[in-house]
């Protein structure tokens, strides 16, 4: 029983602290973010957002996923060009 407490008090201060973290992170982006926009507006900075976020979400999937996503998306070709390439079927694309 006393370790149940014990674990549950653990966790609990590292939510607290993994709060913290976030919230100091979010307040740095956002002072940095709104430097940016006097220099430079708007449109620079949510598009440097959009596309480290992109990053970040291509990044924590498989290669082969993010090939696919990266050879139709970015750089626009078609689902059998890629097919071709990793020499599936386009229905595995």
């Amino acid at each position: 029983m006393r370790d149940e407490i014990i674990k549950k008090e653990c966790r609990n201060f590292l939510k607290r602290v993994a709060w913290r973290l976030q919230y100091s992170a979010k307040r740095n982006v956002y002072r940095h973010t709104r430097m940016i926009d006097e220099i430079y507006g708007e449109d620079i900075t949510s598009h440097t957002v959009s596309k480290l976020y992109i990053e970040e979400v291509l990044s924590q999937i498989p290669e082969k996923a993010r090939f696919i996503i990266c050879s139709i998306v970015i750089d626009g070709q078609t689902e059998e060009e890629v097919a071709k390439k990793l020499k599936i079927s386009r229905q595995g694309v």
